[in-house]
């Protein structure tokens, strides 16, 4: 995290697992992405909230541990 004194503002950087980019979604690997997100002060809490969303609607879809998303969810997803 990077406090930008002249703007005023946070600058956070979020380093994608490689497992994400090169394989299909699947729950375990989504899962394991939004926990791997260090938040000690909670200044991405909104974010954490609509990923915690996300995995809700991933466990009512009833999508298996290593079963690719589709559809709906997977355009969901990318937009996070």
């Amino acid at each position: 995290m990077l406090r930008h004194v002249d703007h005023d503002v946070f600058n956070i950087k979020y380093k994608t697992s490689p497992k994400l980019d090169n394989e299909s979604f699947i729950k375990r690997l989504i899962l394991s992405a939004i926990a791997s997100v260090f938040n000690p002060l909670d200044l991405i809490a909104p974010i954490i909230i609509i990923c915690t969303v996300f995995i809700q609607k991933l466990w009512m879809s009833k999508v298996d541990w290593d079963e690719p998303i589709k559809g709906a969810l997977v355009e969901y997803w990318l937009d996070i």
